[in-house]
């Protein structure tokens, strides 16, 4: 055997000791493939560790594996192809790397030279054993957590390098499911526990199912429909035909490409009597915020020096990122404010309000673009999927096609438990804000209605609101004995995401906050508002302050592990002000900004309506 080939088998028996501890077993069929050769034999030793070796030695895939035995025994390049595409131990397990992808392309090009076998890319997922030693599979993860997505807390310290997730090639006659029985009883004796297994298909290249024909169909539509207002529009803009505009085809027209293109593109730094230009530096950095503290979250679980990310967590900066949840409370802000800044206005431009198109606004503007990503996800996403994590596509697209419904009604942030083993309890998982935001938006005409209507009872009736988004979390947490906030450790953190965090009763303070700072804009209508030096000083120092000690103050109890166990003061105290209170701080800021007071802060944003 060549150098190289030696050297790939030595790097391979390498891995299988480190994680079997010891010799594998295997059957006796598989033994007599090498009884006259030595690597051959240690290539036995840790094969079943990637191949169906417990298979029938009868069936298709035994008799295909032990043709690869074979071939592989006699230097053949195919074979030797196959083995090296595997996934093998690399530097930096003790710093934490424990995924191993192997190169999917090198598997799926083998082919024998018959033309009989080729490569199958399969995923493979080991766990340490703890002292019972359990079976998790079925042909999809059960829950996220079996994907090695979640940190895994033993004792509040959280322990890396016990999940394994690397990629084996096999012949692609052998099924996933017989994958699967032939490492059960690999590992049933190993000190691992054997989570699952998931094998790329073939037809997910090539098989269309009905689901994915009805979708291709609506897109399909939406895009003509989208082409054909876009020629239509070009015509009439190029003639000025005002009749043709004003007939049956301004119904097709909002569906212009070429109007609607030049909308998404247009920069207008213009400002208006109705515009609260310091909201797009706000937003911006905002999302900016959302999208890091999401990107940090995830290379925590999915990179090669773990260990070393959780040190980095522990300083105090970092308080930033994994205390990054104010960012979505700030939108939560600038929703109440846009919203009740609406509705006023049109009270006072028309003197009434349209219950039955103030609820069919929203469904309008969100249902249908909920409803194509569901639909994206639920059908033809598996034909851009492949790879070493194609397997969570999988996983939302079995969870979408059957539970996308959740997300259309919004009510997935209260109906979220598992729809089924291998299936999760919601279809998109960010669209729980929607429905939060949602729900918040149905009960908004009771709380604005009266502040219009009748300014005192509606005042009265704020400050009971605000008083309740305060309690209401404090109480809860209190009750269930939940942590302030979602902290890195935190005992009964799966109860705090479901009563607390996904809650629209517990998220209400910022966006009440925002129905106030909308009232209060409206108030002082167009007028030109000085605020004396002493409370630009107070109020942003206040704000400053206040922001600092939300986003930075909990950093003893949001390490791993925690500094300190947090009491019972601060659980309350923090758990429930912490959101109204980010909402205090934002509302400061745009009301400073927008009328003049913003300083080097307003500069984030285009000019203001104050300096005009």
């Amino acid at each position: 055997m060549s150098t190289s080939v030696h050297v790939l088998l030595v790097a391979v028996l390498v891995f299988s000791v480190y994680l079997s501890g010891g010799d594998c077993q295997v059957k006796q069929q598989w033994r007599q493939l090498a009884e006259k050769r030595w690597l051959a034999k240690r290539a036995i030793d840790w094969s079943g560790m990637y191949l169906p070796t417990h298979v029938n030695k009868s069936s298709s895939c035994g008799r295909a594996v032990e043709a690869m035995f074979d071939s592989f025994t006699k230097n053949e390049t195919w074979a030797a192809e196959m083995v090296d595409s595997w996934g093998k131990t690399s530097s930096g397990i003790f710093y934490g790397n424990s995924y191993y992808p192997g190169v999917i392309d090198q598997c799926l090009n083998v082919k024998s030279p018959d033309n009989a076998i080729h490569g199958k890319y399969c995923v493979i997922n080991i766990r340490k054993a703890s002292h019972k030693k359990t079976v998790h599979h079925i042909n999809l993860p059960v829950t996220l957590e079996h994907l090695g997505l979640t940190p895994f807390i033993i004792n509040d310290k959280v322990t890396n390098g016990t999940f394994f997730r690397y990629a084996t090639c096999i012949p692609d006659v052998c099924s996933t499911e017989e994958l699967w029985a032939s490492l059960v009883q690999e590992y049933w004796e190993k000190d691992y526990n054997l989570l699952y297994t998931f094998c790329q298909p073939d037809e997910m290249f090539t098989a269309f199912t009905a689901g994915d024909i009805a979708f291709i169909a609506v897109v399909s539509i939406l895009f003509s429909l989208m082409l054909a207002a876009g020629i239509v529009d070009v015509y009439i803009q190029n003639t000025n035909n005002k009749t043709l505009a004003k007939g049956g085809l301004k119904y097709l027209l909002p569906f212009s490409v070429y109007t609607n293109t030049q909308k998404l593109f247009e920069l207008n730094t213009k400002s208006s009597p109705g515009t609260i230009s310091c909201l797009h530096g706000i937003k911006v950095l905002s999302m900016t915020w959302v999208i890091f503290g999401h990107q940090q979250s995830a290379s925590l679980q999915l990179n090669a020096n773990t260990q070393d990310m959780w040190k980095r967590v522990n300083k105090f900066l970092y308080q930033a990122i994994a205390n990054a949840y104010f960012s979505v409370d700030t939108f939560f802000m600038v929703g109440g404010l846009l919203l009740s800044c609406s509705a006023f206005r049109q009270l006072k431009r028309t003197g009434k309000f349209n219950v039955a198109l103030f609820f069919l606004h929203r469904l309008v503007r969100l249902v249908p673009a909920i409803a194509i990503v569901a639909g994206l996800y639920a059908t033809v996403v598996h034909f851009f999927m492949s790879g070493f994590f194609a397997d969570f596509w999988h996983y939302w697209e079995a969870t979408c096609s059957q539970i996308w419904w959740r997300d259309i009604l919004f009510i997935n942030n209260f109906v979220n438990e598992p729809a089924g083993l291998g299936l999760g309890g919601d279809c998109l998982g960010q669209c729980w804000y929607l429905a939060v935001d949602t729900q918040l938006y149905l009960v908004a005409p009771l709380i604005f209605l009266p502040l219009y209507y009748y300014a005192p009872v509606g005042k009265v009736w704020m400050y009971v609101l605000c008083v309740l988004s305060i309690y209401i979390p404090a109480q809860i947490i209190y009750t269930y004995d939940l942590p302030p906030s979602s902290f890195l450790v935190a005992r009964n953190a799966d109860v705090y995401y479901n009563k607390v965090y996904l809650t629209p009763w517990c998220r209400a303070g910022p966006w009440l906050v925002g129905i106030w700072l909308g009232y209060i804009m409206y108030t002082q209508d167009h007028k030109r508002v000085v605020l004396k030096k002493w409370q630009v000083v107070g109020g942003w120092t206040a704000a400053v302050c206040t922001g600092v000690l939300l986003v930075f103050g909990v950093w003893s109890y949001n390490t791993v592990p925690p500094k300190a166990d947090y009491d019972i003061v601060t659980q309350v105290v923090y758990g429930g002000l912490q959101r109204f209170m980010w909402g205090v701080v934002m509302a400061w800021i745009i009301y400073a900004c927008h009328y003049g007071a913003g300083g080097l802060v307003n500069d984030f944003s285009p000019p203001h309506l104050a300096a005009t």
